[in-house]
């Protein structure tokens, strides 16, 4: 809209300066409302683009069998593989392999290749099959109960 059009009407010179100015108004609300939307959409693609370089790097964490020397040392390196933002072509991070490498020199302790677990064994004067310290607790059980009744009777004379 323009003052020609407005004039071209045969508007009066004060109307067609007020029409003016409101679709001023509106036409900077419409672009605010645009920008906004704009801005939006630019934080929903970085959004989208992070999420997707985290899951290209847990998976490729996955696919390479990585194992840790724990949770804190994995979160530790994913974190670091993050940071370094390496370039993620066709779904593949290029140059992991320099980065695990780099890492494996750098923090030796954080991966754990052949990690043994730990082995528990029975207490000292417990060896044998696990049904005869069954019966062993059974009978300790019922020794006890017959000291517990044993007590009571004794104590119902003297109460």
């Amino acid at each position: 809209m323009d003052w020609e059009f407005l004039d071209s009407l045969g508007l009066d010179e004060n109307v067609s300066r007020r029409i003016l100015e409101e679709h001023g108004k509106e036409v900077e609300r419409e672009c605010q409302r645009a920008d906004s939307a704009e801005t939006s959409c630019r934080e929903a693609r970085e959004a989208l683009a992070r999420n997707e370089y985290a899951g290209a790097v847990r998976c490729a964490v996955g696919e390479l069998g990585l194992k840790f020397s724990s949770k804190a040392a994995e979160r530790d390196f994913i974190a670091r593989l993050e940071a370094e933002n390496l370039e993620l072509k066709e779904g593949r991070l290029e140059g992991l392999e320099a980065f695990v490498q780099a890492q494996r020199e750098a923090d030796p302790g954080a991966f754990d290749s052949e990690r043994r677990l730990p082995r528990f064994v029975a207490p000292a004067g417990l060896a044998g099959r696990p049904a005869d310290h069954v019966a062993q607790a059974r009978a300790m059980g019922a020794e006890r109960a017959a000291a517990m009744r044993s007590s009571g009777e004794i104590l119902k004379n003297f109460l």
